[in-house]
């Protein structure tokens, strides 16, 4: 069959007295007919050993593995780039755990301390990172949990000694936090601070965290 189809084009491109014509009917079509048989195609033209001839083949060839390229599978992330993936997602997946164990606690009727659940979180978001990245890369994981959770701590007792005296944080940040502290559940009942109703919990869950780890007004 492929030989009846390069006749075919032979015979058209030699009408019209055109060998680049001819030579471009053959390679285009017969590659696009017949994308098996391309190797077939070369050996034929190197026998004919016609220079238009392999210019463009040479042609076909390069787009043809720019189409393979273009459609190869996506190249694996780097180690610098894996790297700063799991170093960007350790404290949202941290953040995120322990405002939804004590969001979830709360809906079951239960007020945990919010020190034990803030540990819990970082111990399951270094396993979530973990198990993301690979055994190989455990070791990483593990020092981005514990750099972390050494800036915490040193964020944390050293943020003890200066108070915030602001007015939104006198007026509705500490207030929230305290009764946070004090087993005030967001998710089944209202307090009766306005403002602490009316804006986002998580941050303040977070706080109280601290707070309940390291003292008042660590967080």
């Amino acid at each position: 069959m492929l030989v009846h189809v390069y006749e075919h084009f032979e015979r058209c491109g030699d009408a019209l007295g055109n060998e680049k014509l001819c030579l471009r009917y053959k390679i285009f079509n017969i590659c696009h007919l017949f994308p098996e048989d391309f190797g077939y195609l070369l050996e034929m033209h190197k026998r004919e050993a016609s220079y238009h001839a392999l210019g463009l083949l040479t042609k076909a060839v390069g787009m043809r593995h720019a189409v393979k390229e273009s459609n190869a599978e996506p190249t694996p992330l780097g180690p610098a780039i894996d790297l700063g993936f799991m170093t960007a997602a350790f404290p949202v997946f941290a953040f995120t755990l322990h405002v939804i164990l004590r969001r979830g606690a709360e809906l079951a009727g239960y007020a945990p301390n919010l020190g034990v659940c803030l540990a819990l979180a970082v111990v399951a978001a270094t396993v979530m990172v973990g198990l993301s990245a690979g055994w190989g890369q455990r070791w990483a994981v593990i020092g981005i949990a514990l750099s972390f959770t050494g800036v915490a701590v040193v964020a944390a007792v050293g943020f003890r000694q200066l108070p915030d005296n602001g007015w939104d944080a006198q007026m509705y940040h500490l207030p929230s936090v305290l009764r946070l502290l004090s087993g005030w559940k967001p998710m089944v009942a209202a307090t009766d601070l306005m403002l602490s109703n009316h804006y986002p919990s998580g941050t303040w869950t977070t706080l109280a965290g601290f707070d309940a780890i390291f003292g008042f007004e660590s967080g």
